[in-house]
């Protein structure tokens, strides 16, 4: 075998062990992830925008993790926001967590780009920390029965579609 020949292989062996590992690190998230979400459903030290304490107790439900200084969760909640108001989404069902932020730069933000969805505080980042949520915006699919679905992190493309199919089949 000439070393042009060698090399190649020996490349293209590591790129699919790459890829292997990144699909097994990925797995083990969700693994992660959806063994605690049933037991996290009511995390501690969430608050409503007026203080007051609050629980995720809607199930079916799409929470998105986000913090006010995030550019993507913007143009993503924005996303929702808009979706909500032309009457593709209902906002039953939805509920943005503001995280490793404030109270007053949450509220600040939910309120002057016009959320017209529940948005809750965890400035502790406890439910983050629970959740295992390493970025944001992520998006957690919750099922009817309160077991985790499927995460997502980043910008979707189909996330107006995803919330519609998830809460409609969900409920």
């Amino acid at each position: 075998m000439n070393f042009k020949k060698i090399a190649s292989i020996l490349f293209n062996l590591a790129i699919a062990v790459f890829i292997l590992k990144l699909g097994v690190d990925r797995y083990k998230i969700m693994e992660t992830q959806d063994s605690v979400i049933s037991r996290v459903i009511q995390p501690a030290g969430l608050l409503s925008l007026d203080g007051a304490e609050a629980s995720l107790d809607k199930k079916p439900a799409v929470v998105i993790f986000w913090a006010s200084w995030c550019g993507p969760c913007t143009v993503e909640l924005a996303r929702i926001r808009d979706s909500i108001s032309s009457g593709e989404l209902s906002p039953e069902g939805i509920v943005a967590i503001g995280i490793w932020d404030d109270m007053p730069a949450i509220k600040a933000a939910a309120s002057e780009r016009q959320y017209n969805f529940e948005v809750l505080v965890d400035s502790m980042g406890e439910a983050a920390q629970l959740f295992k949520i390493q970025a944001t915006p992520t998006k957690a699919y919750i099922g009817s029965a309160g077991e985790g679905v499927e995460f997502s992190n980043g910008l979707g493309v189909f996330t107006i579609s995803s919330i519609k199919d998830h809460l409609n089949n969900e409920s």
